[in-house]
């Protein structure tokens, strides 16, 4: 610990030796010297006695009262009557304030422009265990109707609470022109709060406040590190590092009225965030908000990582929101959540949710997010309705390899999630060069790469992706109930379009056969899906053309005749199901398959065919007879097949092949195929005739008779 002579000499840059009555400095007048060991040098030994007795009432001039190593057992208040008086300690760890139990530590009491600092020095609010505690490190206040204190600087002060519903730094009043800079600060007691400005209004808010250089700790229950209670205008905190562990604390928490006409309008620049307790955020806000976060770094365990309201923008900053344990809990939140807001903007950003990277509840509008990386255990990007959302260069990703959630039953995996809710239905929504993507291990649960389950309304056109890298990938062993994954899926009419860019879907699980890189709704009638220049080999359902359709031609040529036996058979069916790899034939075109029983079954019997599409890709397909029947054709069709499985059953089964033929590009409707060509073994040219049946769910022609040999064309308007 510095001595009184050590520390004035370390000092010697700030404060010279002048004239009566104290020492002169430069931007100060007088000084007044607090020692409590009484020396020399010392005017007094108590700081309230300097005040009171060393600074004549409303000094004109400047006033410094310079504290010497000690501990001072004394609450010090510097009333209405002593503006433009600092309290100056000669080392922050030697110079140490310690009221009596039950006393504030410092407390600034006045009116109007106080220009008060309070520098290089300790404060430490004991526990005042049954009093009801209640207090404040350094207390902002006035004693009674007047204008509100402004003008004072709390610079280089440590501040450790440990009373319970306490404060390091509060304003009971509106302050304006507050300046917190090299703070350190900490609280153990229950329901206490860093710094709390609480007495702003909407037509009085607080006003200019800077807080900088800030290191907090917050280890009690309920408390929180930053509270902005009142309305609160142009509000700043740059390079600081808040760490709070307790149940129920905020780091930075904003509340009150927050009318139109005085929005709390915070800034956060470099900011770092460790929030390990279990709920909450690390910075709530409310939906009157702009905030504007640059350079910010948080650590959430559990709760959301940022609440966003209207107009907040975030740029360069780090949202990483982790589950606490693997058991049940109601805390399933996102990186950055909204909430029916407008005006959010998020730039070159990593977001990190539990459930989602970025959440948008509600009806959110006017979105931008750019060049930013959003994942989540369960969403990407999740939006519940949403208008005018744009988002461009970013990675989106649900994975459930980052922790699953603790909902039951367990919700699906997907890069970008879009539905309605409380009755409002998606508007205008556009991805831009975006790289998505949905992964499920879990053995049982979905993945989609998209998944669009409500289509916008009619006048906003569907949800729109263009130049996008989407993937889905089902990755775990099968259980009896295995997941899918699909690429794209849309759940209502209209309501995916694809511009350029990819769409695939994998499965580790060979025998899936709803798996898909384009799905569109139920049943395989409704067009869901509307495409230009994308690329994609496996689809479900009519798929449109986002752009008016080109026409393209497609011959199959030399088609052997349809035959029970084509592919495989008959194999003797066991007791037991066998997997058939060898003496298989290839179908020799593009072509649907069927399975065909020498004798019916008391069950069900269905075979699962492996084999590749006509892009080269691993497709399967489940081929039913029914009970009591004896033959069945799949839908899927096959340009090669690599495995058969045939399930335990009596008789003989056989894998052969119809005379439906598959299409290369998917199609809208069955008017999409124009017309159909057919030239016999033997012909030179193509009879010209209406096409047979045409099954739009996987673009397949009933080609009605196939003899060996005949060769097909078709006309079809489609998009590649």
């Amino acid at each position: 610990m510095m001595t009184p002579r050590t520390a004035l000499a370390a000092l010697c840059a700030l404060v010279s030796l002048g004239t009566s009555p104290g020492l002169a400095q430069p931007d100060f007048t007088y000084t007044v010297i607090v020692d409590p060991t009484a020396t020399e040098s010392a005017n007094y030994t108590t700081i309230q006695g300097a005040i009171n007795n060393g600074i004549p009432d409303d000094p004109t001039v400047r006033y410094t009262v310079l504290i010497y190593a000690g501990v001072y057992e004394e609450e010090v208040t510097l009333g209405d009557t002593r503006e433009n008086v600092d309290l100056v300690g000669v080392d922050p760890d030697a110079v140490i304030i310690r009221p009596p139990l039950g006393d504030n530590g410092v407390i600034i009491s006045g009116f109007g422009a106080r220009n008060n600092s309070i520098r290089n020095l300790t404060i430490e609010i004991p526990d005042d265990t049954g009093t009801g505690d209640d207090l404040d490190g350094i207390l902002l206040t006035k004693p009674g109707s007047g204008d509100d204190p402004s003008g004072i600087t709390i610079e280089n002060v440590t501040i450790r609470v440990d009373a319970d519903a306490s404060r390091a730094i509060g304003a009971a009043v509106r302050v304006r022109d507050l300046l917190i800079t090299g703070a350190t600060i900490t609280t153990t007691g229950e329901d206490t709060v860093g710094i709390e400005l609480a007495g702003g209004s909407s037509s009085t808010p607080n006003e200019d406040i800077t807080v900088e250089a800030l290191s907090l700790v917050s280890t009690g229950d309920a408390g929180h590190g930053i509270s902005l209670d009142h309305e609160t205008e142009r509000f700043t905190l740059r390079d600081a590092d808040l760490t709070l562990s307790g149940h129920l604390a905020i780091p930075v928490r904003f509340s009150g009225s927050l009318a139109a006409d005085s929005i709390v309008d915070p800034t956060f620049t470099r900011v770092c965030i460790r929030h390990t307790n279990q709920v909450n955020a690390g910075i709530q806000g409310g939906p009157s908000l702009r905030m504007t976060i640059t350079d910010c770094d948080l650590y959430k365990l559990d709760g959301h990582g940022i609440i966003a309201g209207n107009d907040t923008h975030i740029t360069n900053t780090t949202t990483v929101t982790r589950k606490v344990t693997a058991g049940p809990g109601d805390n399933d939140n996102a990186g950055v959540s909204a909430n029916g807001t407008s005006g959010l903007r998020i730039e070159n950003s990593f977001l990190e949710g539990r459930l989602a990277g970025v959440q948008l509840k509600s009806d959110c509008s006017d979105v931008i997010i750019t060049n930013s990386i959003l994942y989540g255990s369960h969403y990407g990007l999740r939006s519940e309705c949403g208008d005018r959302i744009e988002v461009s260069g970013c990675s989106i990703s649900g994975d459930s390899s980052r922790g699953q959630l603790s909902a039951v039953p367990q919700l699906q995996y997907h890069g970008v999630s879009v539905d309605d809710k409380e009755g409002c239905e998606p508007g205008v929504i556009v991805f831009t060069n975006c790289e998505i993507e949905g992964r499920s291990l879990v053995g049982d649960i979905d993945a989609h790469g998209v998944y669009i389950e409500a289509a916008p309304g009619s006048a906003d056109g569907p949800v729109r992706f263009e130049g996008c890298v989407i993937r889905a990938e089902q990755g775990a062993a099968a259980p009896a109930d295995p997941g899918r994954s699909f690429g794209a899926r849309a759940d209502e009419a209209d309501s995916i379009t694809l511009v350029g860019g990819t769409v695939s879907s994998v499965d580790i699980d060979e025998r899936e056969t709803d798996q898909y890189d384009l799905r569109g709704p139920d049943g395989g009638t409704v067009q869901g899906i509307a495409v230009a220049g994308t690329e994609f080999s496996k689809w479900y359902g009519p798929v449109g053309a986002a752009v008016a359709p080109s026409p393209m031609v497609q011959r199959t040529i030399t088609v052997p005749a349809a035959s029970n036996t084509g592919v495989n058979g008959p194999t003797t069916l066991t007791g037991s199901e066998q997997t058939i790899t060898g003496f298989i034939t290839q179908p020799q075109g593009y072509r649907v398959l069927k399975l065909t029983l020498s004798q019916t079954q008391g069950a069900d019997f269905t075979a699962i065919v492996i084999g590749d599409n006509a892009a080269g890709e691993r497709i399967a397909d489940a081929i039913e007879v029914s009970a009591g029947q004896t033959s069945a054709q799949g839908a899927k069709p096959f340009l090669g097949v690599t495995k058969i499985i045939l399930p335990a059953g009596s008789g003989t089964a056989s894998i052969g092949t119809t005379d439906i033929l598959g299409l290369e590009f998917p199609v809208a409707s069955g008017a999409a195929v124009q017309q159909q060509g057919k030239m016999a073994s033997a012909g030179t040219a193509y009879t010209i005739g209406a096409p047979g049946t045409v099954y739009p769910a996987h673009a397949t022609v009933d080609a009605a008779t196939i003899t060996t040999g005949d060769s097909f064309e078709w006309a079809i308007r489609a998009s590649r």
